[in-house]
């Protein structure tokens, strides 16, 4: 037991040292050498808490062990550094979404928080947010979440507008017991008061909530959108403004959807197109505020403002633009995850995750 609970120990902090809350990783931790201990180190408490010491009445199956050494294999060695994975389901409680994650091979999850399509929900049991803490330190899956659909920063009803301001200040509140690093939020809707207006009053309403959690170490990503209706986000300037009037930058971030960000005009699917948009972004927003990227197809052409998320590879964005994404090394650190759509037993996420690390250059793969 005691050789167990060591070992253990060991995993979680490898795990715990190579995630470095969304930092880079630099030397020794990118090397060969050590991607084998981490292997060696998660495997072997696995081997002994699996089948040495069960009663036979609890014995797990073949299948089972088969299973977790190669989800094990696959996040601890064929692709260590690369946080890639998809957004999952938390129904049966916010820990299963790690099982689901993991069971596909993640190395990164989003999730929600609450119900996506209720304004506010009850708090989490003390047991569940336990077991997802306790679970997520064990396998260190990067897990983070993103806010519901109802919430509008810049709604010109009063009461949406009371509603949207006390639903996000409760996904900050259960996000930061979860201890997540940051949380996705679609910066809003002007309803025809006109962007201007409508982006000072997101980021008024945003620094309201941020300065009423001071000592919140949970941060809110804006996440590029498409551009439909009276959308706030699709352009640059958007997110640049905003970030700007609420000067929090630790605080405050960017998610960088591909579906959006191509409906909303800006292509990524040359070399030269895709050269040319990451230089607007890093002059207008600045790559160091970018966190982490929503991988999604577009079945909508450049340019369209649809918001209509298709398989990787399957869309009008095509292969290319997501090779160049996963082979540039400014965005290896970077949280990925898919949004595309779902199965109930994620053979799609499977597939989909497959097709993105195929597309990694071995020079690229950490």
């Amino acid at each position: 037991m005691f050789f167990k609970q060591l070992l253990s120990h060991i995993t979680n902090e490898i795990f715990s040292i190579t995630k470095l809350r969304g930092r880079k990783p630099k030397g020794f931790f990118q090397s060969d050498a050590f991607q084998r201990c981490h292997l060696f180190a998660s495997l072997i408490p696995g081997l002994i808490h699996l089948n040495c010491f069960r009663p036979t009445s609890r014995k797990i199956s073949l299948f089972f062990m088969i299973k977790f050494f190669i989800v094990k294999f696959r996040i601890c060695y064929n692709t260590p550094m690369r946080l890639l994975g998809s957004h999952m389901s938390t129904v049966g409680g916010v820990d299963k979404a790690i099982d689901r994650g993991l069971s596909i091979g993640c190395t990164a999850i989003q999730i929600f928080v609450k119900n996506n399509n209720q304004w506010f929900n009850k708090p989490l049991e003390e047991e569940e947010t336990r077991r997802f803490i306790k679970l997520q330190k064990e396998t260190g899956l990067f897990v983070f979440a993103h806010t519901g659909y109802l919430i509008n920063l810049a709604a010109t009803n009063p009461d949406n507008l009371a509603k949207s301001l006390k639903s996000l200040r409760q996904e900050l509140d259960l996000a930061e017991t979860l201890g997540l690093p940051f949380t996705v939020l679609h910066p809003g809707s002007h309803l025809g008061e006109g962007e201007e207006l409508g982006l000072r009053k997101v980021a008024k309403n945003l620094k309201e909530l941020i300065d009423n959690t001071k000592g919140y170490k949970i941060k809110v990503l804006l996440e590029t959108t498409a551009g439909q209706g009276t959308n706030l986000g699709y352009k640059f300037e958007h997110l640049a403004k905003i970030l700007e009037l609420i000067g929090e930058p630790a605080r405050i971030g960017v998610c960088f959807d591909t579906c959006h960000a191509f409906a909303a005009g800006y292509e990524l699917r040359t070399e030269e197109s895709y050269r040319a948009t990451w230089e607007q972004f890093a002059k207008i927003i600045g790559l160091d505020n970018l966190l982490a990227f929503h991988l999604n197809d577009s079945q909508g052409d450049l340019g369209s403002k649809k918001d209509r998320h298709e398989h990787i590879g399957q869309g009008r964005l095509g292969l290319e633009a997501f090779r160049l994404i996963m082979n540039d090394a400014r965005f290896a650190h970077l949280q990925m995850v898919l949004e595309t759509p779902k199965d109930p037993d994620l053979k799609q996420d499977f597939e989909n995750l497959k097709v993105l690390r195929g597309l990694i250059k071995p020079s690229s793969a950490n």
